[in-house]
């Protein structure tokens, strides 16, 4: 996630926790969440396990944030879901929000 931004951004994920493993140049590990608070003009990377196949909606708790387009829905398949927890299935967000 990048956080071009000179808000701080309380970013949360439906449905899922996810691991924090970078924070701005800072690894961290073992450090499980399901909203992150992206600072300001920084960047963040999460992991998580796509085990539960439906939709996920993943977005900024500031409401007007949320109206501003810092909101994402996800589609998970039961075809990626069904493979389990391997290391291979772990996807990693580097976005919380549309390129456009």
């Amino acid at each position: 996630m990048n956080n071009g931004s000179g808000d701080e951004h309380p970013v949360h994920m439906h449905r899922h926790s996810f691991e924090i493993t970078k924070v701005g140049a800072k690894p961290t590990f073992g450090v499980i969440k399901d909203t992150i608070g992206l600072p300001r003009y920084s960047v963040a990377e999460i992991d998580f396990v796509a085990d539960d196949p439906g939709a996920t909606f993943f977005h900024c708790h500031h409401q007007d944030h949320v109206d501003g387009g810092l909101r994402r829905a996800h589609h998970l398949s039961a075809k990626l879901a069904d493979v389990g927890f391997q290391e291979e299935n772990l996807i990693r967000i580097w976005r919380a929000r549309d390129p456009e």
